[in-house]
């Protein structure tokens, strides 16, 4: 993404502006147990997710009897070292959150679609790229979703300046706050979804350490609505590889 105006003279330890994302990567279909799986990457950020379901309940009265429940589950081997967005409870509660917002769970009453994810590297915007690393399962397993939920990290430093998706450092910088965006986003245009008022649809936040002012928390809304574009359109052109590489597949083994 480019950046604009005077924070093209302003550069981070690796390279970046301040309104720069870290270059993105991804697998899908890694594990063969699970219904959908993507390991997504952003910088040295790392994290496996893997989807299982829909699958009835366990215990039957756990289930809902017009939609599907959706369970998040961080592996105890995921490497939290340098995790700055809370402990591993609140983490699975704001995701299963964010991704309940944009399922259509109404289409699998009575299951269960859980959601299992592994930290393997840990550098920086950990809460947000493990939202990604999920959505980018959900769709390799086929679940239907009315739209897209796309996490932003932002960190606002002590002199006020707007760091998007931050490296651990940068987090762990004194006197700063981290602010972690979930924006829905068009399944089928790489632009965020608009609300009446100009603003992008913001269906969940959470922010860490110093508490912010409004017009910052707005500015760091503006960022992640256009962080999400680029974001989504990565994710549509990593299923449409994984799409062209099946066909090949397929018609080489007819």
């Amino acid at each position: 993404m480019a950046a604009t105006g005077e924070t093209k003279m302003h550069q981070r330890p690796d390279g970046r502006t301040y309104a720069t994302l870290r270059p993105l990567s991804s697998s899908l279909s890694m594990l063969t147990r699970a219904d959908g799986s993507a390991k997504f990457s952003c910088g040295q950020t790392s994290i496996l997710a893997a989807v299982f379901g829909p699958i009835a309940p366990r215990i039957e009265s756990h289930a809902h009897m017009s939609r599907a429940k959706i369970s998040v589950v961080i592996s105890k081997r995921s490497c939290l070292t340098h995790n700055n967005t809370g402990n591993v409870q609140e983490m699975e509660f704001f995701i299963a959150n964010a991704l309940s917002a944009c399922i259509m769970t109404e289409q699998y009453p009575r299951t269960i679609i859980e959601v299992v994810v592994e930290v393997l590297k840990g550098d920086g915007s950990i809460l947000a790229t493990t939202v990604n690393a999920s959505v980018l399962a959900l769709m390799d397993a086929g679940i239907m979703m009315r739209s897209l939920p796309i996490a932003t990290t932002c960190v606002i430093s002590n002199n006020s300046i707007i760091k998007l998706d931050p490296t651990a450092d940068e987090e762990l910088e004194d006197g700063s706050a981290s602010v972690v965006l979930v924006t829905e986003s068009n399944i089928n245009a790489a632009a965020p979804m608009i609300k009446d008022g100009g603003n992008a649809n913001l269906i969940g936040s959470t922010t860490f350490g110093l508490c912010t002012t409004p017009e910052k928390f707005l500015a760091c809304v503006e960022a992640a609505s256009r962080a999400s574009s680029a974001v989504v359109a990565f994710m549509r052109l990593a299923l449409e590889q994984k799409l062209e590489r099946e066909s090949v597949t397929l018609w080489s083994d007819s």
